[in-house]
């Protein structure tokens, strides 16, 4: 009886060629009526999540690992190198001003700008007539809207 890391060893060394078609061959059963595309979805999102979750356990055995080998090594068809990642800065204890300041005046814009944002987003389709300060008409417009249609996935807790 195969283990799951058995299953997982199907899978070693692949190459580009050989992953894309596997995905090609699934997209086409499904495309073709062969196969239910929820039962395709369901079982890749499982996947990913068990992925997802094998990657963030198996990361200091990685490390160890990876520090036999130096900072990179290559093999399995794949480089593994280790990197600085997620680099930040926090500035609060720089005690410069001029920076504290610039901070402030994007906090006020950044409010007020959203505070536009959601006022322009109230106007009625048709738009709506503004007086200038000059005495000029303009017509202000709400902003348009457009969105692409999708699905969510929740997967059972």
């Amino acid at each position: 009886m195969k283990t799951p890391t058995d299953y997982l060893k199907d899978f070693v060394s692949c190459t580009p060629q050989q992953r894309a078609s596997f995905a090609d061959i699934v997209i086409q059963e499904v495309n073709d009526g062969h196969t239910d595309p929820l039962v395709v979805l369901s079982a890749v999102r499982n996947l990913k999540d068990i992925l997802d979750t094998i990657d963030a356990g198996i990361k200091d055995c990685v490390m160890q690992e990876l520090s036999k080998h130096g900072k990179s090594v290559e093999m399995y068809g794949m480089k593994v190198e280790q990197k600085e990642v997620g680099t930040k800065y926090n500035y609060e204890n720089s005690n410069d001003r001029i920076y504290d300041g610039l901070r402030a005046r994007f906090r006020t814009l950044d409010t007020d700008i959203k505070d536009r944002e959601k006022w322009l987003k109230s106007i009625p389709a048709t738009g709506i007539d503004i007086v200038t300060e000059d005495g000029e008409v303009v017509k202000i417009m709400p902003p348009i809207k457009t969105s692409t249609s999708s699905f969510a996935v929740t997967l059972n807790k």
